[in-house]
């Protein structure tokens, strides 16, 4: 899965880190300028929201050609996580093999988590397979990558970095079918609407 020769610069699928990793959730602080002790600060003001952050190993999400110099200002990671420990060994084994999409797409197999990658143990980094996790991918600026870089751990083989690829783009761009119009509801009010 690693190769044992890295590229001079980030890699789409490189694991990295640890970084602190945004916990986005339901609950944040908000901080905002005042004029006044008493009067809160108008709806329009600009504020701070403050996110809490846990310590996480990160993958690379963005493609290698984000990297050029001056192309892009930010750069795509994904919180790397345990494998839920509710899984049977069939259930692992077909998380496992879901890496290869195509594989299981053309043996007319269940895609098993369409959300995430699996990846086998790094020495002395984790010593249980992990899953990067697509729905926890959060830009950071491109400004870091240089510290991301001295924190890098291992780089995936061209072919499993292809397929990683693959199963990103089928997360991101899998066909849906939209709401049929007769469930479709007229558009309601601003929720920070004056009208009744």
């Amino acid at each position: 899965m690693y190769s044992e020769l890295w590229s001079q610069g980030l890699r789409q699928g490189d694991v990295v880190g640890p970084i602190a990793f945004p916990l986005l959730g339901t609950q944040f602080e908000r901080v905002s300028p005042s004029e006044s002790l008493v009067d809160p600060p108008p709806l329009d003001a600009s504020s701070k929201i403050i996110v809490p952050a846990k310590a996480s190993l990160v993958v690379i999400i963005s493609h290698d050609c984000e990297f050029n110099e001056g192309k892009r200002n930010k750069l795509l990671v994904a919180r790397l996580q345990s494998v839920p420990g509710h899984y049977t060994s069939e259930q692992l084994k077909a998380l496992r093999e879901s890496n290869d999409l195509e594989a299981r797409v053309t043996n007319q197999l269940n895609v098993a988590g369409i959300d995430n990658w699996m990846f086998a143990p790094i020495a002395e980094v984790f010593d249980t397979e992990q899953v990067a996790n697509f729905g926890t991918t959060t830009p950071l600026p491109m400004k870091l990558a240089d510290e991301l870089l001295a924190r890098k751990h291992a780089e995936l083989v061209h072919e499993q970095r292809v397929l990683f690829r693959k199963k990103l783009a089928y997360f991101l761009g899998r066909d849906a079918e939209d709401v049929p119009q007769d469930k479709k509801q007229p558009r309601p009010a601003p929720a920070n609407s004056d009208a009744n």
